[in-house]
């Protein structure tokens, strides 16, 4: 967000660009964060952050 959004929000408020800076800013909000869980997703690294919050499942759950 504080990389990719905010600057451009600031370039639309100030430059040129105006509502196409802030629309920038609202894709980039929504994208940035989706690319990371994505990458996160096809790599297994999220398999990992949810074993090590994940509570020991009990004999009878199984």
């Amino acid at each position: 967000m504080f990389g990719g959004s905010i600057p451009l929000a600031y370039l639309g408020a100030t430059t040129d660009l105006g509502y196409w800076g802030l629309y920038l800013a609202f894709l980039a909000e929504t994208t940035v964060p989706a690319a990371i869980n994505y990458l996160r997703f096809r790599t297994g690294k999220w398999k990992a952050i949810s074993e090590s919050y994940r509570p020991e499942t009990a004999p009878a759950d199984d």
